[in-house]
């Protein structure tokens, strides 16, 4: 038993108490009750000298008489009064401080739900943007794109061996899109874009967002409904699958996906002025491509020489970087001729 709880059985055993103490007999009362709107309504069913005043007040005035004895009466009326004015303030500070941190636990806690919302609805865009940029690159990355015959190779490998990390797998949404797609393929229900504007009451001005009534007829049941818009359930994009359901079966997806592939290595090679070629992929752990490691070493001796890798004006994934810098020019000849990259080399100011 805990120090607080021997006072508290002590105070039920002794019959003089100060207000303080009757105080704290009834907070071990009320607070046996899980909520004051429990407490409340057994209060309805106990008749008027169980409410919370008539019950501290006569308390009080039994112990003071108790107390005094047979001390004359005019002291023991001014003591009882006195008591009276100590409980009362009690109780009403109690009512009073509660009160005023409900009061503000409830704004807080609006604020909370409300801040909640819109970063729930931010994390979600940034997501999406990510995606599509994620799903640009792989497009292009299908595209033709003029290269000379060594370089086509050398991407082509570095594709066909190329290692992602989980965390870009997982951050790029690749999984999480095939988790969707089965649940799809299944029959399930997928919620419009533009339905999570409604959690936090925002209009993306490049989506359609559909209206309340056409959003809450996608959920099974009303319940399912609330717990959407309160942003505690249905938080990915599905109106029949429940986020518990939907991160169990995330996490079968992954487990199945590491019992069968193999764990892959890469070097970065920052000198190489081929973006997708930085990140050199091994083969069976010690096999690397020559001619990455010929463009690594290239960009390094330029790079030595105080040229500097910027991006070219070409956005497509395997262009190749701009090499700038001060030199007489005979290392940049050489990159250029060998089709490493272009660039520009202005005589040294001496």
């Amino acid at each position: 038993m805990s120090g607080g709880m021997r006072r508290i059985k002590k105070l039920e055993t002794e019959s003089s108490l100060t207000p303080k103490q009757i105080i704290l007999l009834w907070f071990q009362e009320a607070h046996a009750f899980n909520t004051i709107g429990e407490y409340v309504r057994y209060l309805k069913t106990q008749p008027d000298s169980a409410a919370p005043i008539d019950m501290l007040t006569r308390k009080v005035e039994e112990s003071v008489k108790q107390t005094l004895g047979r001390r004359p009466r005019e002291e023991v009326d001014k003591a009882v009064r006195q008591a009276y004015k100590d409980v009362l303030f009690l109780f009403f500070l109690h009512q009073q401080v509660n009160g005023k941190l409900l009061s503000e636990n409830r704004y807080y806690w609006t604020r909370f739900q409300l801040l909640s919302k819109e970063l729930r609805f931010l994390l979600r865009e940034q997501s999406r943007d990510r995606q599509i940029q994620w799903n640009r690159i792989r497009a292009e990355m299908d595209m033709p794109y003029p290269l000379d015959q060594e370089a086509a190779a050398a991407v082509e490998a570095a594709k066909r061996y190329h290692v992602i990390p989980w965390e870009v797998l997982e951050e790029g949404e690749d999984i999480s899109q095939w988790v969707v797609d089965s649940y799809l393929a299944k029959g399930k229900t997928a919620l419009p874009d533009g339905a999570y504007g409604l959690l936090i009451g925002v209009k993306p001005t490049y989506l359609d967002v559909p209206s309340e009534a056409e959003v809450k007829e996608l959920f099974e049941t009303e319940e399912d409904y609330q717990k959407f818009l309160a942003g505690e359930d249905y938080s990915y994009g599905l109106a029949d699958v429940p986020d518990a359901e939907y991160d169990a079966h995330y996490e079968a997806i992954v487990s199945a996906i590491k019992g069968v592939i193999q764990p892959g290595t890469i070097v970065n090679l920052p000198s190489v002025p081929h973006r997708f070629l930085q990140e050199a992929p091994l083969l069976d752990g010690d096999w690397i491509d020559r001619y990455v490691v010929e463009l690594s070493e290239w960009g390094a001796r330029l790079l030595e020489k105080g040229f500097v890798l910027e991006e070219s004006g070409d956005n497509h994934p395997i262009a190749w970087q701009r090499i700038i810098g001060q030199d007489d020019g005979s290392e940049a000849d050489a990159a250029v001729t060998r089709g490493l990259c272009e660039v520009e080399g202005q005589e040294e100011q001496r």
